[in-house]
Formats: C-alpha cells, sequence, structure tokens
C-alpha cells in the first residue's frame, strides 16, 4: 500500500506576487528603521543645535511634529524663558488680544473666575451675576476637570482659559467635580463685560471695589468720587482690592492720587539704568483725602493693588483686613513688535514711599483673617 502524499497547493503568480510584495514592504520597514537608528545615533554624537533638534524630533516623536511657524513661535518663547522670569514672556499676538482682555475684563465666554493657586485643581472661585455659569448653577468650589472632553490636567492656566472661551453664541462643554460626581455643563458663550470699578454702601459707609486697573479707570474713579462727594451721609471709605491682581501703572497711580495730598511719592521705579519717582496727582475738588479708610487684601491682591495699599500705608497708616498680599514689586513693560507679536519683559523693580521692598514678600494686614472669614463685616465693625 502506497503512503498517501499531501500534496502543497500550486501559488498561482497573483500569490507569489502578493508574498513577493510583503516580503519587499518588510525589508523597507527594517531599513527604516536602521537608517532611522542611525540618523538618531549621528544626532545624538554631533553638536545639538536647532536644525539637528528639529530633526531628532521629527525622528522620534509619536505625534505630528509642530509647524514652522509653531517652531518658530516656540523659539522666540524659548530666548525669553531664559531670563527665568516669571513675569516676563512673549507674547502671541492671539495671546496678547487675551493679555488684553483680561486686563480690561473685556472678553466672550461663560462668566468663571478660576482660582489656579491649588496645584493640579482648576477650581471655581465664583461665577459673574447672570453669566451663562450662574444660570446653570455652577459654584464657587466645583473643580474643573475637562472642557469639551478633553482632560485639563497638566494645561496652564493660560490654555485653560483659552479653551473656554470663543465666539459669542458658540458653545463649550464643561465637567466639574461637585462632592465626588461628575457634572456636565453645556454652555453657550457671550460677551462678558466686567466693571473694573463699583462704588456700593452701606449705612455710612462707601465701598469702592477695584477688579482691576485697566484702561480708562481714572473717568470711572472720578464719577465715583463725586458720588461720594455729594453723599452727605457717607463719612469713610472701604477699599477693596481682594483679588485683584493689578493692571496699568498709571492708572493706579491716578486712582491712588484721589485719597492722598498732591506731589507726594507713591512708588519709587528701580531699572537697570536709573531710579525714578512718580508722584500723586491734584485733584482738586474731586480729593477724598477727608474720608478715613479701611483696605481689604487677600493674597491675590497684587502689583497694581500693592501700590496702592503700600503707599496708603506709608502716608496715611491705613489699617488693613484680610490676608498678606501675593508679593509682586515689579513693573513690567509691552513693547509691540513688527511681525504683530509682543514682548512682555520685567524693566524695574517698585519700592514703597518709605522704601519697602515687598517683591515675593507680599504685604501684611493688620488685622489678619482668613479666606474663610467675611473681612468686609469685620471692617464694616471697626
Amino acid at each position: 500500500m502506497s503512503n498517501p502524499i499531501l500534496e502543497e497547493p500550486k501559488k498561482s503568480g497573483a500569490q507569489f506576487h502578493l508574498i513577493g510584495l510583503k516580503v519587499l514592504c518588510s525589508i523597507l520597514v527594517i531599513l527604516l528603521v536602521i537608517v532611522s537608528s542611525a540618523l538618531v545615533a549621528v544626532l545624538l554624537t554631533s553638536p545639538i543645535n536647532d536644525v539637528s533638534l528639529k530633526s531628532l524630533i521629527q525622528a522620534k516623536y509619536y505625534k505630528t511634529p509642530p509647524t514652522a511657524q509653531q517652531y518658530e513661535l516656540g523659539q522666540l518663547k524659548g530666548i525669553v524663558s531664559a531670563l527665568d522670569d516669571p513675569y516676563s514672556d512673549y507674547l502671541s499676538k492671539k495671546e496678547y488680544q487675551q493679555f488684553n482682555s483680561d486686563l480690561n475684563r473685556q472678553y466672550e465666554g461663560v462668566g468663571i473666575e478660576f482660582d489656579f493657586e491649588t496645584p493640579d485643581k482648576t477650581v471655581v472661585k465664583k461665577t459673574l451675576p447672570s453669566s451663562p455659569a450662574s444660570l446653570l448653577d455652577i459654584q464657587p468650589g466645583d473643580v474643573l476637570i475637562s472642557v469639551n472632553g478633553e482632560n485639563i490636567r497638566g494645561l496652564d492656566s493660560q490654555d485653560i482659559v483659552g479653551k473656554i472661551r470663543g465666539p459669542k453664541s458658540s458653545k463649550v462643554k464643561l465637567t466639574f467635580i461637585r462632592n465626588a460626581q461628575n457634572i456636565d455643563r453645556e454652555l453657550t458663550r457671550v460677551k462678558i463685560d466686567v466693571e473694573l470699578i463699583d462704588l456700593t454702601k452701606k449705612d455710612k459707609t462707601a465701598i469702592i471695589t477695584i477688579v482691576s486697573f485697566g484702561q480708562n479707570l481714572d473717568k470711572k474713579m472720578a464719577a465715583i468720587a463725586k458720588n461720594i462727594l455729594a453723599d452727605t451721609n457717607i463719612n469713610r471709605i472701604i477699599i477693596d482690592v481682594r483679588s485683584d491682581g493689578g493692571g496699568l501703572l498709571q492708572e493706579s497711580i491716578q486712582v491712588i492720587s484721589y485719597f492722598l495730598d498732591k506731589n507726594l511719592p507713591i512708588v519709587t521705579e528701580k531699572t537697570k539704568a536709573r531710579e525714578s519717582t512718580i508722584k500723586s496727582t491734584d485733584k482738586n475738588n474731586l480729593s477724598l483725602v477727608k474720608y478715613p479708610l479701611i483696605i481689604l487684601t487677600n493674597k491675590g491682591t497684587a502689583s497694581a493693588s500693592e501700590i496702592l495699599v503700600g503707599a496708603l500705608q506709608d502716608h496715611r497708616d491705613i489699617p488693613t483686613v484680610g490676608q498678606k498680599t501675593y508679593g509682586k514689586g515689579v513693573v513690567q513693560e509691552v513693547i509691540e513688535l513688527p511681525n504683530g507679536d509682543s514682548l512682555k519683559i520685567t524693566t524695574a523693580e517698585w519700592l514703597t514711599p518709605k522704601g519697602r521692598q515687598i517683591d515675593k514678600q507680599g504685604i501684611k494686614p493688620t488685622r489678619e483673617v482668613d479666606s474663610k472669614t467675611d473681612a468686609l463685616a469685620i471692617a464694616l465693625e471697626m
């Protein structure tokens, strides 16, 4: 009996072609890996410059590498970051527009103010009245975890704000954690225009709240001064600069001048080349010097608002209530560049009229209360 023979099926010409193509592809992949490895080896043993670094990124990065324009912006930002100064930055045209919007509190968004001071947490500090956020019951203490389904962990505050803001009438989906539960909210963006300064009255006290020392603040302060002077019931003023991160130096000088006699030193600037003192201006019949003052501060009180606190303390020994201020005792200049971008660079250190240096130190309050205590209620009782 003959043994059975299991014949191998005959391959067609098409099958041989397919197998040959697969072998060729495999060889090409191996060659690509070898060439890539060789290129990386060469790059790692050669002096590093921008061209070699870009080539290394091109060879190794697992996602789509940056465009030429993105590389250029990154290089320019890198030059400024070499200063190791937290307040100096190279701003693209879009970033500069956002910078100005933040300063003047005018933007298109949903009306949420965040506290970015807790590491790895983006916490809602407050929502603006009648804003989309307040109407959809977003609450202080809610922790933002994603924007349009994208996890925001690891992003800086500027990137997070940029993702939330957008054109008027467009929508954005935000996800928060509240009491260990996820809460989704879809909001329609609107034009937000926050008043930089506001006047309220409580019994015989005028309460001036300054949100930011933005453009034209002096004109708004003049209207408030007229209102106070015309109200014979008012006998003192509380200035609230809690969470006021500063703004324009000249606007702060003008506002401070309402509460000081003319020609008094407000701040001394020390640049690389010189030292100069800026003095109070004459507010004539709008002066509020006759009114006793109390100032409210917290850890968000910074820069221009600290200039106000320092000047009024040094000249009038004004009491403050709240927490120690942030401690930003340096001045920046924004220089617009020919390509439409801007350079924001620290140009000077500033000192109070008595020569106090507050950078990285802050100003301690006369009466310290924690953030959970109503500092305004305490000031009203003083």
